[in-house]
């Protein structure tokens, strides 16, 4: 490996011809550290889609928050008020969402 995730993204955001759809589907670190330290790349970023957070559910869980957000609070924090346009997909919808047996084949 030659340099860090976080600079590959940025590199890979400033070439895009045009803003770009960014998918993250766990903790924000990365991202987190790409928007302090890339922030000329920001305008690149036309959304980002996020699986984390939680917005109502019952469960055993002791912790108030889900995985992805209890991992990284302070790159959560720093992504939310980057100004970049945030879809969030909580563990709620994505409990819901059913797989059956032949679907994994």
């Amino acid at each position: 490996v030659d340099r860090h995730a976080v600079d590959f993204l940025a590199d890979k955001l400033r070439a895009a011809p045009e803003p770009i759809l960014v998918v993250a589907t766990g903790p924000l670190t990365n991202i987190g550290l790409m928007i302090l330290k890339h922030r000329d790349v920001l305008p690149k970023i036309k959304e980002l889609i996020w699986m984390g957070g939680v917005f109502y559910r019952k469960s055993e869980i002791i912790t108030p928050t889900e995985f992805n957000a209890f991992c990284d609070p302070e790159a959560l924090k720093i992504v939310l008020d980057s100004g970049v346009p945030i879809l969030m997909v909580g563990l709620d919808v994505t409990m819901q969402v059913l797989i059956e047996a032949p679907q994994y084949a």
